[in-house]
């Protein structure tokens, strides 16, 4: 079997990264091979958007994908707890002051 050339490597290697088919060559010289693919393609794409839909039709949500989204709100709101103890620390006292925050806090 003959070595393939520079060009045909470089050529295999963007087809790999584009994601084509390795017949993508011999297609493109024959419009039959060309059609077939591209019918095969188009097939793919819309089985592919068909399950989409479905997935975004869905209207229960399991408990734990719930859970997920009901933290994930939850990060959004306030300050977070580390944040809210600095606060008061440095609002309402002194050293000693914020020695007692910070007990109050993790006792909680």
């Amino acid at each position: 079997m003959k070595p393939k050339s520079r060009f045909q490597q470089q050529l295999d290697e963007l087809r790999s990264k584009m994601g084509l088919p390795e017949d993508i060559v011999e297609a493109a010289s024959d419009p039959e091979k060309f059609a077939s693919m591209k019918d095969r393609n188009e097939q793919k794409k819309s089985e592919e958007e068909e399950r989409q839909e479905k997935k975004k039709k869905k209207p229960f949500v399991p408990i734990e994908e719930w859970d997920r989204l009901e933290k994930e709100k939850a990060k959004g709101k306030g300050i977070s707890w580390e944040d809210r103890v600095r606060y008061e620390g440095l609002r309402y006292g002194d050293k000693l002051k914020q020695h007692d925050i910070l007990l109050r806090n993790l006792n909680k």
